[in-house]
């Protein structure tokens, strides 16, 4: 088994700037591990992603309309 050894800051850094040594940690893992565990992101289907854009539109758009209307509303009872 191969062993895979992965170093990381527990802290944010800037970029190109070193980690402190007291914030630094190791993990080990095995490669065929992750191997197996393939794309870990996954795909995304376009069906679902234009029902989710649509409802989330739809939604902002009857709110701005809403508000229009709401707005003209008040409006006209203001100016009498």
């Amino acid at each position: 088994m191969t062993h895979i050894y992965i170093q990381y800051c527990d802290i944010s850094t800037e970029a190109g700037s070193d980690c402190p040594v007291q914030h630094r940690q190791k993990i080990a893992i095995e490669r065929e591990i992750l191997e197996a565990s393939g794309n870990p992101i996954p795909t995304l289907n376009s069906a679902e992603l234009a029902q989710v854009f649509s409802l989330g539109f739809s939604v902002v758009l009857l709110f701005f309309l809403l508000g229009r209307g709401v707005g003209t509303v008040l409006n006209l009872i203001r100016r009498g």
